[in-house]
């Protein structure tokens, strides 16, 4: 009976100590227990809010570097300009992170990382303290889905959908970060950059942030959208356009080049010059091919009243000689900065391939421009009805392509002109009537001068005035736009 009475007050039975004393013990004890464990659990609870506490505000934190992410990078800058311009303090921070993008999206990165690291390994603690690690892959799936949705897809279609308002909020905090995490994030970015370097070997070369393909679609969706006018996007397109193409390509072919001998006398070059109507003309010795220098219209009206009138070559000014394969955008910096309105194309072989003027290398940026001497002469495209146009046959072969959409694959075509792609396809002189068939166009010679075909005749079964409206984002019939032009 003692022994049982011993064993549940946790004493030995074999101890001559006093029960009674030996149970007041035990009965202190197993209450001190209790009360340390009391304490250890409210200890516990207070743990739990802090670890809750701390996993919230790595969410916010992450759900703020995907919104500050998407606002900074898809905000106008040309807006902020004007803001910050206007004295808008926001705007200028915006601005200021724009100078030096890597410092901004490397700060952002680090802190979204850093956030998405500290809620898995709190979130992890959590789960194995409350229901074991058996809970760990549910646990995990949970996070992922929150961190998805809610610091990722959501935060980002806000700050997409609200760039402007987004980017000016978030430019005052992620200042700051840039500013306290640079020692950190300096250290990351030139860890980051050796591995780069060690990977790529040198043989990486950075891409353009945009490609001419994407811009050219850009201008396309903004038109369409209404955001570029139509004249605003074939205006930008010539720009592109026209650092593609070569001098060749732009200039009065040698066939077509006004010039006077050096042994005429002034008259005979003021009759030129009203005849044709061009302010300057080349002076050349013998052949034209030898173009020794210019003759200015308004040095003949100086000069054409004198008593002893001066030769040509004295009044000549030096001419300007340009390769034919000579960039036109880079031409057309040259000549504005050496002031030269008029340059002489040269070939290969050192002969006069013809000669290229500021006018026409503006044209390719606006479109043909018509003065008073231009006015009697006819459209390079008109338009006859829905299914056949006459065409000038020096249209650049480009242009008919992105106009009527010919069968063809330009880059496989050494010609520059449509008139040129049917000496191709004929292999001779044509004559009048000769026809060239691409796929189901067909297209007529309709007159030829002097071994050159000056008009051709485009016929098509499909309606080629639709294809050019289509192409200009309108819907007319073809009278319509016969009429306009």
């Amino acid at each position: 009976m003692i022994a049982r009475v011993a064993a549940s007050c946790g004493c030995s039975p074999w101890r001559r100590s006093s029960p009674r004393r030996s149970c007041a013990s035990t009965r202190g004890a197993a209450s001190a227990s209790c009360s340390d464990e009391r304490s250890r659990v409210r200890s516990g609870h207070r743990d739990v809010s802090g670890l809750v506490v701390v996993l919230i505000g790595a969410l916010l934190l992450a759900a703020f570097a995907a919104t500050a992410e998407t606002a900074l990078t898809s905000v106008s800058r040309l807006r902020m300009r004007s803001l910050a311009q206007s004295g808008d303090r926001a705007a200028r921070r915006v601005v200021r992170l724009h100078e030096k993008p890597n410092a901004y999206l490397s700060t952002i990165l680090t802190v979204n990382t850093l956030a998405v690291i500290v809620a898995s390994t709190v979130t992890a603690v959590l789960v194995v303290d409350s229901w074991g690690s058996g809970a760990e892959a549910a646990a995990t799936a949970v996070l992922s889905v929150v961190v998805l949705v809610g610091c990722e897809i959501l935060p980002k279609s806000v700050a997409l959908r609200f760039s402007e308002r987004a980017a000016r909020l978030v430019s005052g905090p992620v200042t700051t970060l840039t500013t306290v995490l640079r020692p950190l994030v300096s250290v990351l970015t030139w860890l980051s950059g050796q591995l780069v370097r060690v990977i790529a070997r040198g043989g990486g070369v950075p891409g353009p942030f945009v490609t001419e393909d994407e811009l050219k679609m850009l201008l396309a969706v903004s038109e369409r959208e209404g955001v570029v006018e139509e004249e605003e996007h074939e205006m930008i397109s010539g720009v592109l356009e026209l650092t593609d193409k070569v001098a060749r390509e732009v200039m009065v072919p040698r066939v077509d080049v006004i010039g006077v001998d050096v042994r005429c006398g002034i008259e005979d070059a003021m009759r030129l010059v009203n005849q044709h109507g061009h302010s300057r003309i080349p002076l050349y010795e013998d052949t034209i091919d030898n173009i020794v220098g210019l003759i200015y219209a308004k040095d003949l009206l100086r000069v054409v009243t004198s008593d002893t009138p001066p030769s040509l070559r004295q009044i000549a000014r030096e001419p300007y000689f340009t390769p034919e394969l000579k960039k036109a955008g880079e031409l057309l910096i040259e000549m504005r900065t050496k002031k030269v309105h008029l340059a002489v194309v040269v070939d290969e072989y050192g002969g006069t391939a013809g000669i290229v003027t500021i006018e026409d290398l503006i044209e390719e940026i606006v479109g043909d421009i018509r003065d008073e001497y231009d006015a009697t002469e006819p459209e390079e495209i008109q338009f006859v009805s829905d299914h056949e146009a006459l065409v000038n046959a020096r249209v650049a072969l480009d242009d008919i392509q992105s106009l009527l959409h010919l069968p063809i694959d330009v880059d496989e075509v050494e010609a520059d002109t449509i008139g040129g792609l049917v000496y191709e396809r004929l292999g001779s002189i044509p004559k009048p009537g000769a026809t060239v068939q691409i796929g189901d166009v067909t297209i007529r010679v309709e007159s030829v001068r002097r071994q050159a075909i000056r008009t051709l005749r485009i016929s098509s079964p499909r309606p080629l005035t639709v294809q050019v409206h289509e192409e200009a984002g309108e819907e007319r019939n073809g009278a319509g736009a016969a009429g306009e032009r």
